[in-house]
């Protein structure tokens, strides 16, 4: 994880779940956990455009990892924050989040993933 990305709250190798116990994430990790659930994401990229087509999908394949890194700390890091969800808790969660986001997008300001100088 980049430095400018790293929050000691959201820190897998330290977080340890209230409600499950599930925790911390020591480094052979993935060797014994159990359950396991796969995930795969498919990204594809066209970006034509002569001269700046490589440059400009090697940087956003780079930030889209970093993206689902970042993404995925969060959500074991928040684990205690919806383990044990109804789906009626779920559907209400994203009606406000949905909410919120419209809210958000409406005022215009800019937020979100700064790309990291190199």
């Amino acid at each position: 994880v980049n430095a400018t990305d790293f929050k000691k709250n959201e820190d897998p190798s330290t977080f340890v779940s209230e409600k499950t116990g599930r925790g911390p994430l020591k480094e052979e990790w993935m060797a014994s956990a159990d359950p396991v659930m796969t995930c795969y994401k498919l990204v594809t990229i066209q970006f034509k455009w002569w001269g700046l087509q490589n440059k400009v999908e090697k940087f956003i394949h780079s930030t889209q990892k970093r993206l689902f890194t970042n993404f995925h700390r969060q959500v074991f890091c928040w684990l205690d924050k919806w383990h044990g969800m109804t789906m009626a808790d779920i559907r209400a969660l994203e009606e406000e989040t949905k909410k919120k986001l419209d809210e958000e997008r409406a005022k215009g300001e800019i937020r979100g993933t700064a790309p990291l100088e190199t």
